[in-house]
């Protein structure tokens, strides 16, 4: 990751060119696209359909149906991530250990599987990879929301039969965990590309960013008004209540989800092509072949049968004894792969930096809304304040497009993070407020205004990562990036259940806005490197002297006047 400016320049020209000479969104790394089959938005895309191309109406209606299924996998998934921090604490009153277990055994599983998922998505055609993850996601929400229901109706957190739901609820939340990430990359990170590629070449960028704020846009306004639906159902009727809710909205949810996408998969035949995982090829090509050997130990002497029949008996418990050993490194393998193919990728220190903000009680999770809960505000309080956080979110996604039309992506999301860490000051102040309720309502008022920075750096470095890694690799390197931002999640989770007390809650803050600083930084050192700057200094109208001899006279610093000035200082005695 360490390369100087030459090798920077040289390894990234379209991100160090779109900042300065405004080069066309889209124009990245486009050599491992196909040629383009279709246009995606019309209002975007103006040109004539071409030939193969599909007519405007049917994109129109593929991009519908897209929307569509993202939004019934969202309400449910937002409805389960606001309840489940609400169920954990009413299950055990005054301390977070259950909720930050269950982040805990959700953020670990991703870390640690994140990488075989994305290559089973890569491997996989996309249909079955959708039909699979959507069955198995539901599915294992359903079963979790019943475990809930049962330790709720528990008259007292202990006995076998306690533990034995609390690890059956932790399990079914890992397994939902994998199941969404492995549909979140299919359809987010893969389908959407695919799509946006069916526009004309000139416009690809655009599209994708168009595409990518619209579902951004559809998750927060789920964001904004599941938990708001969730925390009236509490409210008004029971806790008990929102459970069998939620398991029957995943149970319904399920069939829409797939019919919406398989109408997608038929509409575009772009979807049911799909490119070799690049270490594959690469594997592939360095194999022997298993033919030739085969020629090669044909002919055996007749004479010596019984030697041969020992040595072939030696050899097939060595190839049992390897094949063992195969299976048993061949996952540590796969795994260490997909972290160096992602170490390698132009935007990975970007990718870096926004993991870092998942290490982080600075949001409307499972912890925070629990010490909240704690503190005394009710849930539908809690959901109101999460749907304002929401549409603070939405806001961004809106924002998005303009900015990134303006700036481009790499100074969005330079701008973006920098807002986030502005907006979260207010969050370190409420630690050292002493009234409960006045620190309460700070830490909601930085965190909801502080949406609006998150999601645009997110929305940043996600199209920067779209755009510049091979279709080939899409899968791995998103679950790398999956893995790293759960680990960071996972030790959040860890950091909980180490302090437990909701009263000692103001230390997490405190390194919660640290991990956001670093992340601050490590954006700005990752800008610095691909563009060779920060600031445009020769727009900059600063009057600054410049001496002649004995006279001085004042010159705005900029192109040739500015270098007007470093000769004559040169010449100059006062130099």
């Amino acid at each position: 990751m360490m390369a100087s400016k030459e090798e920077q320049v040289e390894l990234l020209p379209h991100l160090s060119r779109q900042d300065d000479e405004a080069e066309p969104p889209g124009s990245w790394n486009t050599s491992h696209e196909k040629a383009p089959a279709n246009r995606i938005d019309p209002s975007l895309v103006g040109s004539e359909p071409e030939d193969g191309e599909l007519e405007e109406r049917t994109i129109w209606l593929v991009a519908r149906h897209m929307y569509c299924s993202h939004f019934l996998s969202r309400w449910g998934d937002r409805m389960w991530e606001f309840a489940v921090a609400l169920f954990m604490i009413r299950i055990w009153k005054d301390s977070l250990i259950l909720t930050a277990l269950y982040g805990l055994v959700e953020a670990s599983s991703v870390a640690v599987f994140g990488v075989f998922v994305g290559k089973w998505v890569d491997r996989n055609p996309r249909m079955k990879v959708v039909r699979l993850s959507i069955a198995i996601q539901n599915a294992s929400m359903i079963g979790a929301a019943v475990g809930v229901i049962l330790l709720l109706l528990e008259s007292a957190p202990q006995g076998p039969a306690f533990i034995s739901l609390v690890f059956l609820v932790n399990l079914l939340g890992g397994v939902q965990a994998l199941a969404g990430l492995a549909n979140n990359i299919a359809v987010e990170r893969d389908w959407v590309v695919v799509v946006s590629s069916q526009a004309v070449p000139s416009m690809r960028g655009t599209v994708l960013s168009s595409l990518n704020s619209t579902m951004r846009r559809i998750d927060l306004s789920c964001k904004l008004l599941a938990p708001v639906a969730a925390g009236l159902l509490m409210s008004l009727k029971s806790t008990i209540s929102a459970a069998v809710f939620i398991a029957v909205w995943n149970a319904l949810s399920t069939f829409g989800e797939y019919y919406f996408l398989h109408i997608v998969y038929q509409k575009v035949p772009a979807l049911s092509e799909k490119a070799v995982l690049s270490s594959e090829r690469t594997s592939s090509a360095l194999e022997p072949d298993s033919e030739a050997g085969d020629l090669e130990e044909e002919a055996p002497d007749s004479e010596a049968g019984l030697s041969r029949l020992r040595g072939e008996s030696r050899a097939r418990w060595l190839e049992v004894v390897r094949s063992g050993l195969s299976d048993i490194l061949t996952p540590l393998r796969s795994f260490a792969s997909g972290w160096r193919l992602y170490a390698k990728q132009e935007t990975a220190l970007a990718g870096v930096a926004l993991a870092l903000l998942y290490f982080t009680v600075l949001s409307f999770g499972s912890m925070m809304t629990a010490v909240l809960s704690w503190r005394g505000i009710s849930p539908f309080t809690l959901g109101l304040a999460r749907a304002v956080a929401a549409l603070v979110g939405i806001v961004a996604t809106v924002c998005y497009p303009v900015w990134h039309r303006r700036v481009q992506g790499l100074r969005t999301g330079l701008r973006a993070i920098w807002l986030q860490w502005t907006f979260l000051l207010p969050c370190l102040v409420a630690i050292w407020v002493a009234n409960q309720t006045l620190s309460s309502w700070l830490l909601i008022a930085g965190v909801t205004c502080s949406r609006l920075g998150l999601w645009l750096f997110d929305l940043s470095v996600t199209q920067l990562m779209q755009e510049s890694i091979p279709e080939c690799d899409r899968g791995v390197v998103g679950g790398v990036q999956s893995s790293l931002q759960e680990i960071m999640s996972t030790a959040s989770y860890l950091a909980g259940i180490l302090i437990s007390h909701p009263r000692d809650f103001g230390i997490l803050i405190a390194v919660s806005f640290f991990m956001v600083s670093s992340a601050a930084v490590l954006y700005t050192v990752f800008c610095r490197r691909t563009r060779g700057h920060l600031f445009h200094l020769e727009k900059l109208k600063i009057p600054l002297p410049i001496f002649h001899g004995d006279s001085q006279s004042e010159t705005p610093v900029g192109g040739e006047m500015l270098r007007l000035r470093t000769s004559s200082s040169l010449s100059s005695p006062a130099a």
